[in-house]
This record gives structure tokens, C-alpha cells and sequence, in this order.
């Protein structure tokens, strides 16, 4: 089984001011997938939180295309070492050889390319964890960021000349914004979401070019990435799925979680049988933490919060969440999350 797929919590927060920043109600977002509002102690998120997060954001300013206007507008020192490592490089191409070689650094069991053929350079992305389920807005938002970081290097806006998502559009109205955005070809359904550019683009040499700099940070990254540990276990994953799985409507049920880890059902139990997991125990408790902070952060229906955790009646959640907490729903909305 491969280790739990996390991303830099400082990145992760500076997307989410980001977000903050376009109007988008962070509160409310954290709240559905129960993220704390302050930085994490463990210095990561969970991907799979981290995506669905970008999917909650586009959903509530209802734009199919947000996670482009995310990562125009990013403020690339968010990314830490890594926008350091790549601006201080010499040329274009050196620059996106060194981001596919260290971003693991900051976001594990993804896959990066970057080749030159036939005077097009390729720069690809993808994840490869089959946990993380909601990733449209993350490949939106990746090769916008992409683009933006090659525009800061080269000082002024470059030119695709196509770009590949690996899902689907919505309808043909989708693909007429997409092409509008980009104002090139757009493909769907690709193995791998790219972006595509003249490769003599990638040949010009850097306006902050700074050779010695770019090697110190290079070190530095080597460093993290050899010291890297695991920091989210087992249980933890599963509680980031289930959290992504509810926002996307989609079933939390022991099967559901076998089939997306990859595993049969049997292997899938006798994984958290080793690791002392009850999934029955942990899911409980990932409905009830959400539901706490759904009722303390918005002001959403107690039916609607049901629904969305997936109770087929409101009357089986209060019952649930009562026994848990020692008050009803409407109660602790009142009372406060201190109680």
C-alpha cells in the first residue's frame, strides 16, 4: 500500500487565502470538511481534503472554471523554496526539470512530467492516488499556476498551444470557456492533464536568474525531501476520504473505502484490523466532528447537514448525534461548540 498522500499545510493555506481573497467563504468551506481553521500541527494536509476543498470553493461561486482563476491570481511565494528554486534558474527548461524533480517535496504519490519533442515542450501532471477522488478544480488550478509561474520567470504572459484535461467537460457550453480561457485547443479525457508551449519559450533565460541561489535551495529541498516522514497514518487517511467522499455526495461505506485504497475487501479489513482501526467507530466520529462544525461555522438547516452526511432521515442523525455529544443539534447550535 503506498504512504498517505498529504501537501504542504503551508501551501494548502496560502491557496485558501487566496480563495478567501476572491470572496469565497473559507469558514464555511473548512466547516464541511472539517479542517481547523489554524495551521496544521503536523506542518501537512491530507490531498484528498485539499482537493475536495478546491472543489467546495468552485461549487459555492458556482464557476466551472475557478481553479483557473485561482492559480492566475496565486501569490507565487506562496509555494515556499519551490517558486525560490525555479525563478533563480537559468533557463525556462531548467526551471520546470527542477519543479518536476522537487515539488514531491511538498505533495506526495503525484506524477510530473516535462519533455521537449518536435519544438513543443510538454509539461504534465497528475495524481496518482485512486483515494483522491475530486480533482478537477486541482488540474484547473495546477496548469494555471504552471502558466503563471513561466510568466513571472519570462516577464510577460506566454501562449499555449494546447492544453489536456484528463476529465470530461460538463457540456459543450464548457468547452467553448475553456478554449475562451486559454485561447487554444482543449482536450478532455486525456491520460494526464498538460500544457503545451514552444519549446524555444523554455530557452530564454530567466529575468531573475541567480545560479548560486538556485543551487543552496536545490540542496535544501534534497534535504527535505530524504527527511520527509509519514505524517498522516492509515486512520487518517481514511478520515480525509471520508470527508472528500461527503462532499461529493458520494458513499462512505466500508466497500466504497475498499475499492478507492485499492484493496479487496478482505485486505481492506485486515488492513485496519492490523492498525486496530473500527471503521464503523471512525466513520461515526468523522460524521459527528463534521456535523459539530457545520453547526458552529454556518447557519445551513440541521436537515441539510443530515443529508449531507448521508442520513436518509433527519430524526437518525439527531438520535446519533445526541448520543455522541449529550445534545441535540439544535441544542449545541445554541449552546456553542464549548458544551
Amino acid at each position: 500500500m503506498q504512504e498517505p498522500s498529504v501537501i504542504s499545510a503551508a501551501v494548502a493555506e496560502a491557496i485558501l487565502s487566496t480563495i478567501s481573497s476572491k470572496g469565497g467563504d473559507a469558514g464555511a468551506i473548512l466547516a464541511k470538511l472539517c479542517i481547523p481553521p489554524s495551521a496544521n500541527d503536523l506542518g501537512v494536509w491530507p490531498l484528498a481534503k485539499f482537493t475536495a476543498l478546491l472543489e467546495a470553493a468552485a461549487a459555492e461561486k458556482r464557476d466551472v472554471l475557478f481553479g483557473l482563476t485561482l492559480g492566475k491570481s496565486f501569490q507565487l511565494q506562496g509555494l515556499g523554496p519551490i517558486t525560490t528554486l525555479m525563478l533563480s534558474s537559468v533557463t525556462g527548461a531548467d526551471a520546470f526539470t527542477k519543479f518536476t524533480e522537487y515539488f514531491p517535496a511538498f505533495q506526495n504519490n503525484t506524477k510530473y512530467g516535462f519533455s521537449i519533442s518536435d519544438h513543443t515542450a510538454r509539461l504534465s501532471y497528475s495524481i496518482t492516488d485512486p483515494t483522491v477522488k475530486l480533482r478537477r478544480q486541482d488540474a484547473h488550478f495546477t496548469i494555471a499556476l504552471e502558466r503563471s509561474i513561466l510568466t513571472e520567470f519570462l516577464g510577460s504572459e506566454i501562449q499555449p498551444t494546447r492544453i489536456d484535461f484528463q476529465h470530461q467537460p460538463d457540456s459543450s457550453a464548457d468547452v467553448g470557456e475553456y478554449r475562451a480561457h486559454f485561447n487554444c485547443d482543449v482536450r478532455f479525457g486525456c491520460l494526464e492533464n498538460a500544457i503545451y508551449l514552444p519549446a524555444k519559450v523554455l530557452n530564454a533565460a530567466g529575468r531573475h536568474a541567480d545560479p548560486h541561489l538556485s543551487a543552496k535551495v536545490e540542496a535544501d529541498l534534497v534535504e527535505k525531501i530524504r527527511s520527509k516522514e509519514k505524517l498522516i497514518n492509515f486512520s487518517l487517511s481514511i478520515e480525509a476520504w471520508m470527508a472528500s467522499a461527503l462532499s461529493a455526495g458520494m458513499g462512505i461505506d466500508l466497500e466504497d473505502a475498499a475499492s478507492d485504497f485499492g484493496m479487496s475487501l478482505r485486505s481492506f479489513q485486515r488492513k485496519l484490523s492490523a492498525d486496530d482501526i473500527n471503521f464503523l467507530e471512525l466513520r461515526n466520529k468523522v460524521r459527528v466532528q463534521i456535523a459539530k462544525s457545520l453547526l458552529g461555522a454556518t447557519a445551513l438547516p440541521i436537515t441539510s447537514i443530515a443529508l449531507y452526511l448521508g442520513y436518509s432521515e433527519t430524526s437518525a442523525f439527531c438520535r446519533h448525534f445526541k448520543n455522541k455529544t449529550g445534545h441535540s443539534p439544535s441544542h449545541f447550535r445554541i449552546a456553542g461548540p464549548t458544551n
